[in-house]
């Protein structure tokens, strides 16, 4: 199945799983069973059968939450890029630069970003796409001499002079996602960069795995610009 996006990747194949229907067995006659008991019995057999089928669905339903969709791992990944950008350089939080405090000397705008106002939920973000030792090797990045996101007074600063001169979306990324077993997904990426017409490239190997509670994260994740740049270079 090939389907394309108009952001800055395209996804060509997605091998996934296909679900096998259950069928279920007839309800037994009760010919010889009095009137009385008979429907009663009929009443207890479609009882279990519809609870039965809910129990089935249910199961279907959190298969298919463990297993995600073609959509669902490309929303992980746009997902991912933007928070993984974030720590490097290649893209600012949404920060408001006329709410700045200075921390030794240094500039730090308020966080404006919707559903993160602490470094505690910057962290929770970041967990729902990667592993927490890498979520928590992100939240402590430094720079000069402090963290680049802090809170003050209750209130959620990043640091004012980090962003440089590549963006996250400067690349264009193509995707194969291969389903290679019920926990784990490999993205093949091809990712090209266009400069003044001259292209470069490169080629990475994302892993989307299952962890040991059941959340599907990137466990090798790299920022495809800062990947580009730097085998440019």
């Amino acid at each position: 199945m090939r389907a394309k996006l108009r952001a800055a990747f395209r996804v060509h194949q997605v091998v996934g799983y296909q679900a096998v229907p259950a069928k279920l067995s007839g309800v037994p006659r009760t010919a010889s069973i009095p009137n009385g008991a008979a429907f009663l019995l009929i009443m207890v057999l479609t009882v279990s059968l519809v609870l039965g089928l809910t129990a089935c669905q249910a199961n279907e339903r959190e298969d298919s939450a463990l297993t995600p969709t073609e959509e669902e791992v490309i929303t992980a990944f746009r997902e991912a890029e933007l928070v993984y950008s974030w720590f490097t350089g290649y893209n600012q939080i949404e920060a408001d630069s006329d709410s700045v405090v200075h921390v030794a000397g240094d500039p730090y705008y308020e966080v404006r970003q919707e559903g993160i106002t602490s470094r505690k939920e910057l962290c929770g973000r970041l967990c729902s796409y990667f592993p927490e030792a890498l979520a928590q090797e992100l939240i402590d990045l430094k720079v000069r001499d402090g963290h680049l996101f802090v809170d003050i007074d209750g209130r959620l600063y990043v640091f004012g002079g980090y962003v440089g001169i590549y963006t996250y979306d400067m690349v264009e990324t193509e995707l194969d996602i291969e389903h290679v077993s019920d926990a784990k997904i490999i993205l093949s990426a091809s990712i090209s960069w266009n400069v003044d017409g001259k292209v470069h490239s490169c080629t990475y190997d994302y892993l989307y795995e299952k962890d040991g509670s059941g959340k599907w994260v990137f466990t090798n994740f790299q920022l495809p610009a800062k990947l580009c740049v730097e085998s440019a270079y």
